[in-house]
């Protein structure tokens, strides 16, 4: 799995993110879910830089991270001093006790191109969630991040880091 996200790369993508993901939306939809099936302990896969693990943590939910970029990982820890980080592979990874809750978020199931990843995520999944846990994931929805536009209207995505402009 290539990492698209370390060093400077880490901060643009967070940068990006920051006006184009509704984070406290994203929050309360998965914090629905969680609390629906009584869910205390959370691991999010693809916890990038940690937008939502300082909610998680502000709703005193037991959460862990797992990211496969040691570079978001760092942005996430700095933000969230309470949080737990972990650098790790979705395909493989072992946490200490197993959670009530797994979110896939941000899309990272994307990067699941082979079969072979696909069954060794969902069986590492199966390995760290409690018997009666949750899985939360999606997909991209591209209806959801591309506005309706008229033709030959230009969408435009643009996010300001160290006094460049990126697009």
């Amino acid at each position: 799995m290539a990492n698209l996200y370390n060093g400077k790369m880490a901060a643009i993508y967070d940068a990006m993110y920051q006006n184009f993901i509704d984070y406290d939306e994203e929050f309360n939809f998965y914090n629905n879910l969680i609390q629906d099936y009584h869910g205390k302990t959370v691991l999010e896969i693809g916890s990038g830089s940690g937008n939502l693990s300082k909610r998680f943590l502000a709703h005193n939910t037991t959460y862990i991270g797992l990211d496969y970029s040691e570079s978001m990982i760092a942005i996430a820890q700095e933000r969230n001093k309470k949080g737990i980080f972990l650098h790790g592979d979705m395909r493989d990874f072992k946490l200490e006790q197993p959670v009530d809750s797994i979110l896939i978020t941000g899309r990272s199931t994307s990067y699941l191109i082979t079969n072979e990843d696909l069954n060794n995520t969902f069986q590492s999944i199966y390995k760290n969630l409690n018997e009666e846990g949750t899985l939360i994931f999606d997909f991209i929805d591209a209806n959801r991040f591309i506005p309706f536009t008229k033709d030959d209207e230009a969408i435009l995505h643009e996010a300001p880091f160290e006094d460049l402009i990126y697009f």
